[in-house]
């Protein structure tokens, strides 16, 4: 609660806070549903690369409407470790259907993060993008990716994906 605030107006609010997460997440038809470009930035992080990846491909969204990259920048172990981590899951294995994910390998660090992430917008296929990577921290269960306000996403015209959906997609306000 804010302390700043009457308590009478704080409990207010902190029930308002409450009941928002409480809320069932909105439901698409699948035809409504937009292509969405799934980005997972990495750099030398070989020991939760493929927990990362079992959550993201896990996520309840059509397989034909997107695609994961893996924008890996590391220079040690990782690289190899990662390519063969997507090649399991593109190949699929038992309790894995084979999943729509790309491995690509920068060897320079241009721009950090965002020239990785810049450089995967090269070949991305989606007209929504968006970087999982700061929300799910190679969680092991995550919930439906209809969910909007799982992630910061933008369109392909760099625009906010909350404020420029498609026509016929009308997306909840995740705040």
């Amino acid at each position: 609660m804010d302390p700043s605030l009457p308590v009478g107006v704080a409990v207010l609010q902190e029930q308002e806070e409450r009941r928002k997460w409480n809320e069932p997440p909105m439901r698409f038809a699948e035809g409504q549903l937009p292509f969405v470009t799934i980005q997972l930035p990495i750099f030398n992080e070989q020991f939760v690369i493929d927990r990362l990846i079992d959550a993201v491909c896990k996520l309840e969204y059509p397989r034909d409407r997107f695609e994961i990259q893996v924008l890996d920048d590391s220079n040690d172990e990782t690289t190899g470790v990662a390519q063969e981590i997507v090649e399991r899951y593109a190949r699929g294995f038992a309790g894995m259907a084979p999943q729509p994910i790309v491995y690509l390998h920068r060897s320079n660090r241009h721009g950090y993060k965002a020239g990785a992430l810049d450089k995967g917008l090269d070949v991305a296929r989606g007209r929504v993008c968006g970087d999982l990577r700061c929300r799910l921290c190679a969680a092991t269960a995550v919930g439906d990716a209809g969910d909007p306000s799982l992630c910061g996403a933008g369109d392909r015209d760099g625009a906010d994906a909350m404020d420029s959906p498609e026509p016929e997609l009308q997306l909840p306000d995740p705040g």
